[in-house]
């Protein structure tokens, strides 16, 4: 018996006791508990912390509060002294050595906090001066915030977007029919009259346009008010519109006219696009800046990506509020935007509204060219499970800007083709060669200050100059 013993002590000497000279004990290790998990947090604490033979003696208490008091942590008489003891050594042995910087550590430390004043007083800690916080104080900072968001809103998103509108339409000289600036501005104090809408939507007939370019422009207003209608209702689900075209149809002024109709019966909603340049054109929000998507989202799931905008929204206050506020959103260029952008944009919309409609409800309206611009990175947008069921597309066809120019129509007609012949090769040459102006440098006064370089190699040049 002796004999096996000695055996048994030996093996285990083996298994567990390093041979070296300078051992050291081995550091117990387990995978750490944050505050949030309220239970498992507690009974750690209690484990870790309390005075107790076996841990049957603590689970035979009935409750973690008599379990406290069993072990020790909790003293009756004197409840708040064993609360600050408790919070102390928490701080100092626990809180410390979790992961995560001096943010998460405060999170962690509020938390904490609460958690243990509802066990030991049996009462949450939700009141100001539970957490410290006078009153006075207190009311200042919610005063403070209420009027940072009110500046966002009104005087820096509302002002610009109108303000961009006006400049667009200005350029298509429809600022006559178009009703008073401050009108529209206060326009959710003081509704403008019908008449004063109905005076620009839908606008009347340029001079420079053609008549069937006219009709299909009012057949889509007429759509996007009837759509509008059932989003104002609120008994039947709306669908939401893409204007489909070419380059000069008419997408992002038909889309300007919108959002001023918009804004003028009483509504709220921005611009936003992932091309930085038109987004600041439209008077909006980049798409990143607008639901605090910092960085690039391709190197994670939409759903992580959807959950770290929402983590710096709740720390922009005016943001989340005006994204609460939202009626309506003027997405230009739908096509950059990628499968997983739109799945993240919806995400953070449906959370923050609170609403299980897709967007959070909202009412979206898009201007594309699927024969241009693709996403940077994703899948194409057109592939979204979104995209049939909850979107219109109406299409515009004839050109405004080169309705008096039957060259420069079939310019933009040869760029549009999917598949080229040799004899669409020739004549799109010779449509260059005898309406287009060449010149020699880049520095010639005939090359205007909008102008867009295409062909940025000289073989593509030489190529086209031989031909």
């Amino acid at each position: 018996m002796t004999r096996g013993i000695k055996q048994d002590n030996k093996l285990l000497k083996v298994r567990f006791l390093s041979p070296k000279e300078h051992c050291h004990l081995p550091i117990i290790w387990w995978t750490p508990v944050y505050p949030r998990r309220k239970t498992a947090f507690l009974v750690q604490l209690l484990l870790c912390e309390g005075n107790f033979e076996t841990e049957y003696e603590l689970m035979l208490q009935g409750d973690l509060k008599r379990s406290y008091q069993a072990a020790g942590l909790l003293d009756n008489a004197d409840p708040e002294g064993s609360y600050r003891q408790l919070m102390s050594t928490l701080t100092i042995r626990h809180l410390r050595t979790l992961h995560g910087g001096s943010f998460q550590f405060d999170r962690n430390l509020i938390k904490a906090r609460s958690t243990i004043w509802e066990l030991f007083f049996s009462e949450p800690c939700s009141t100001s001066a539970a957490w410290g916080t006078p009153s006075v104080l207190f009311s200042a900072m919610t005063e403070s915030t209420d009027q940072k968001i009110f500046d966002y809103i009104q005087r820096t998103i509302r002002a610009t977007l109108v303000d961009a509108v006006y400049l667009e339409l200005d350029k298509c000289d429809l600022s006559h029919v178009l009703p008073d600036r401050e009108a529209v501005l206060d326009a959710r104090n003081n509704p403008l009259p019908d008449a004063a809408v109905a005076a620009f939507f839908p606008p009347p007939k340029h001079e420079s346009q053609t008549v069937d370019s006219y009709l299909e422009q009012q057949k889509l207003m007429k759509e996007f008010e009837s759509s509008i209608q059932q989003y104002q209702s609120s008994t039947t689900s709306h669908r939401n519109m893409v204007t489909v075209g070419g380059p000069g149809v008419g997408k992002t002024t038909v889309a300007m006219i919108c959002t001023l109709y918009c804004l003028a019966i009483v509504l709220r909603g921005i611009t936003t696009s992932l091309v930085a340049d038109r987004s600041k054109e439209l008077g909006g929000i980049h798409f990143h800046q607008l639901v605090c998507l910092l960085g690039r989202a391709d190197n994670c799931s939409p759903g992580r990506a959807a959950e770290m905008a929402l983590a710096n929204l709740y720390r922009h206050p005016e943001a989340l509020e005006f994204l609460k506020s939202l009626d309506f959103l003027n997405l230009d260029e739908f096509g950059v935007f990628s499968a997983e952008n739109l799945a993240i944009f919806d995400m953070i919309m449906r959370y923050v509204r609170g609403c299980s409609l897709f967007m959070g409800g909202i009412f979206v309206v898009c201007t594309m060219d699927h024969l241009q611009l693709l996403p940077f990175h994703g899948t194409p947008v057109l592939l979204s499970m979104y995209v049939i069921t909850d979107f219109t597309f109406i299409r515009l066809v004839e050109s405004v800007r080169a309705a008096n120019d039957a060259a420069l129509r079939a310019i933009i007609q040869y760029t549009r083709l999917t598949y080229w012949t040799k004899n669409d090769e020739h004549n799109f040459a010779k449509l260059l060669e005898n309406n287009c102006l060449f010149v020699k440098t880049f520095d010639d006064p005939l090359i205007p200050n909008d102008a867009v370089l295409v062909l940025v190699e000289k073989n593509p040049v030489e190529q086209l100059r031989l031909s």
